[in-house]
């Protein structure tokens, strides 16, 4: 520990608010616009090169931490790394994430954060080649959880490419939705905060993820690779394959087909899905006739499908895992207790 000293925030990084972008003005580009939970969408214009590290600055993002390595813009919404001084810009987005920023809050009835009040906040700080070698470690894990996410985006592409070639709307007959699925009998309904870590059953929700959290305990839906379940939120509509038991989120309903094969089921909807009209509400889906495809397209769609799923269900887990992993490395590496060559060892057992 040599290498480490005790500094205060402001010796380590400038903090600043970002800036007004409001919708009207952005134009669709490939610039990440960052707010206070996150990447909020594109625009056309950089406000500065990256890499680039903000925070969220009110309410529940307080603290909530992003990192982007193009140029982007930071809305009014967050604080932004103005100056990393020196410092890994991938190590200061651990600091920054793994730091409680709800202590510094300088708010009222909102929660809020002033970077004024955060420039006294003593943090322990490695050497130059100690914090590239902590980044790098916790950022392998990162690389392959999105890389198991490109996977899956792009198994379901091929499907959906698949699905298209062999479906000959034409000749395919019109079926109401209604005719085609069951709800199911909810019997427990699950939030963010029902989620932990040693959960195994996944909790479905309407997100783009569309994958809340996992957790234990009865009350779970029933699935299995051949009988899949479809799920349509309270206001939108949002389609998934469950190839294992599962909860639903709040203002969630989920589905199975009745009388068809899921599989092409989560396809026909999937392309109503996508249109404009039927993404406020489910029933307006349900009067709606869609083509269903002729049983031998559908038996091909299906066999491949029904590996596809698996794989996806299959590297979800591992992805839990490896954020597990990776949460519960952070604070050991950021305070020195753990160093590089040992959270390596662990990385390799479960890489």
């Amino acid at each position: 520990m040599n290498d480490w000293s005790i500094r205060v925030l402001s010796d380590v990084i400038e903090l600043q608010r970002g800036h007004d972008l409001p919708s009207q003005d952005r134009v669709e580009g490939e610039v990440p616009i960052i707010g206070s939970f996150g990447i909020t969408g594109r625009h056309n214009e950089a406000k500065y090169d990256g890499p680039g590290v903000a925070i969220g600055r009110s309410g529940a993002s307080i603290g909530t931490a992003t990192f982007v390595a193009e140029p982007y813009w930071p809305l009014n919404t967050c604080l932004f790394v103005r100056d990393f001084k020196g410092n890994d810009e991938r190590w200061v987005f651990r600091l920054l994430d793994s730091t409680d920023f709800m202590a510094f809050n300088s708010g009222s009835a909102q929660p809020s954060l002033n970077r004024n009040f955060l420039n006294g906040i003593p943090v322990l700080v490695p050497s130059l080649p100690e914090q590239r070698a902590i980044a790098e470690v916790l950022g392998a894990l990162d690389d392959k959880i999105a890389a198991n996410i490109d996977v899956v985006r792009i198994a379901m592409a091929l499907l959906t490419a698949l699905y298209d070639e062999k479906t000959d709307h034409a000749s395919s007959r019109l079926v109401p939705v209604a005719d085609l699925v069951r709800r199911l009998v909810q019997t427990r309904k699950l939030s963010k905060v029902d989620a932990i870590r040693d959960g195994v059953v996944p909790i479905f929700d309407q997100s783009d993820e569309g994958l809340l959290g996992f957790a234990s305990g009865e009350g779970y839906f029933h699935a299995s690779p051949s009988a899949p379940v479809l799920y349509f939120g309270d206001h939108t509509c949002k389609l998934r394959v469950a190839t294992q038991d599962f909860f639903v989120g709040p203002n969630t309903i989920p589905f199975v087909g009745d009388g068809v094969d899921t599989t092409t089921l989560f396809f026909v909807l999937q392309g109503v899905q996508k249109q404009e009209e039927y993404k406020r509400h489910w029933q307006e889906l349900m009067n709606k006739r869609v083509p269903l495809p002729e049983p031998a397209n559908q038996v091909e769609i299906t066999d491949l499908a029904t590996g596809l799923f698996s794989l996806r269900t299959t590297l979800e887990v591992e992805n839990r895992q490896l954020v597990a992993l990776r949460d519960t490395l952070l604070p050991e590496l950021m305070s020195g207790r753990l160093r590089v060559k040992d959270a390596e060892k662990k990385i390799e057992e479960v890489v």
